[in-house]
């Protein structure tokens, strides 16, 4: 997912001179053919930004299990985090983006959310698996990161003590072959730069539809809903990998493009999907870089910015239904 903030994402810095040098627009070219998100703020970080934006959504975390909703996070570290070694030498993560992730996580499983380490489990990842957890010019996340992150996911929300369920989940067929139609970094790119950076090639589990048990988001009757950005694409594996884990149907919502978490999360507790079926566990994608920005930011957020106040009140009032 990718909004706008080219300024925002480089600090206020200005342009300059060779320190900038590795930055084509909105996207940071490192090394061996690795593409990064210039918006995700690695250099310098936001330490107290993170911290209100994690005491946010502490608070709607509260309102919603007053509720009797149980909420998950998945929160998908940043590829600069994992892969720090392709970064080019003047585009390093300072002091206050290292702890990022860590603060969201205390903060969050302290507010109550079932939330897997993320961060953690991709560096055994990466350990331990030739093929890369992120594609090299995509932002995006490969099936085998997909599908342990909703192994994690499904170990965490154990917590939840959800009643068996009455339908099965996914179940995953296959390894298929495919090679990427598009990769959103490099379609950031000036076109003269693209073609040093071919499509790739990639692998994952089909899901055959006759037996698939995954709710689209004209769909209801879960006890389980995912409310996330592209990165929740069947495409990429995590949600039917999700429902075969869990053992159950889940219940998607979807918003690709410049919706932004806070627009997603409100969209879903006023529409249609929430109001039929009320879930016992709300789960929650969400993406590391994204994390420093309040909901009121109409620079990084455009038209689907919203005062903190008015999306504590959708969740306040999805919450007392």
């Amino acid at each position: 997912m990718r909004l706008s903030r080219r300024a925002l994402a480089l600090g206020g810095a200005a342009l300059a001179t060779p320190a900038l040098a590795a930055i084509r627009g909105e996207v940071v070219i490192g090394r061996d053919g690795w593409l990064f998100a210039a918006w995700e703020n690695i250099r310098a970080g936001n330490i107290a930004g993170v911290r209100r934006v994690g005491g946010l959504i502490s608070e709607a975390i509260g309102l919603l299990k007053q509720g009797g909703i149980e909420v998950g996070i998945v929160l998908v570290p940043m590829r600069a985090r994992i892969y720090p070694e392709f970064l080019p030498e003047t585009f390093r993560m300072g002091a206050e983006a290292e702890q990022r992730y860590s603060t969201l996580l205390e903060q969050w499983r302290r507010a109550g959310a079932q939330m897997p380490d993320l961060a953690t489990a991709f560096g055994g990842l990466k350990s331990r698996e030739r093929e890369p957890i992120f594609f090299k010019q995509d932002n995006h996340w490969r099936p085998p990161a997909a599908y342990l992150a909703a192994e994690e996911m499904a170990r965490s929300a154990q917590a939840a003590r959800l009643p068996p369920s009455s339908r099965p989940g996914t179940r995953l067929g296959d390894w298929v072959n495919f090679t990427q139609a598009t990769a959103d970094l490099t379609a950031l790119l000036p076109q003269a730069d693209r073609a040093r950076f071919p499509m790739e090639r990639y692998r994952i589990r089909a899901v055959p539809p006759a037996v698939g048990s995954l709710l689209g988001d004209d769909d209801a009757g879960s006890d389980v809903a995912l409310a996330g950005n592209s990165f929740t694409m069947p495409l990429f594996g995590f949600t039917p990998a999700l429902s075969s884990a869990l053992g159950r149907p889940i219940s998607l919502f979807m918003r690709a493009g410049n919706f932004g978490h806070w627009k997603i999360l409100t969209e879903y507790l006023s529409g249609p999907i929430f109001r039929n079926t009320r879930p016992r566990l709300l789960i929650w994608q969400l993406l590391e870089g994204n994390m420093e920005h309040m909901p009121d930011q109409r620079g990084y957020f455009g038209a689907n910015a919203m005062a903190p106040a008015e999306f504590l009140r959708v969740v306040r009032q999805a919450a007392a239904r």
